[in-house]
């Protein structure tokens, strides 16, 4: 028996009948799709842990942190606004 398949008709030749003869053949193909899929599965999961790995890696906790430019210098005076609940009272009083 040859692994595919035909189409015929029935005897009263009024609907098609659809023959499958691959189940040797399909069943060895749903092993090669299974062997594919888990494959495919680990080379993602591979890529994410090695992806994790290497973030984590590059995250170093013994660089100090970069100082950002136009943070003030220490001891150096900034200008900043009071919002507290007391000195809002007094702006709405006046």
């Amino acid at each position: 028996m040859s692994a595919r398949a035909t189409l015929g008709f029935s005897q009263q030749g009024r609907a098609i009948v659809y023959v499958n003869e691959c189940k040797a053949t399909c069943t060895n193909m749903n092993g090669w799709f299974a062997a594919l899929y888990f494959l495919f599965f680990a080379v993602i999961a591979g890529g994410a842990f090695a992806m994790m790995w290497g973030n984590i890696r590059n995250t170093s906790w013994d660089k100090p942190a970069k100082r950002h430019p136009e943070a003030p210098q220490p001891g150096e005076e900034v200008l900043y606004a009071n919002f507290s609940r007391e000195k809002l009272e007094e702006l709405y009083q006046k």
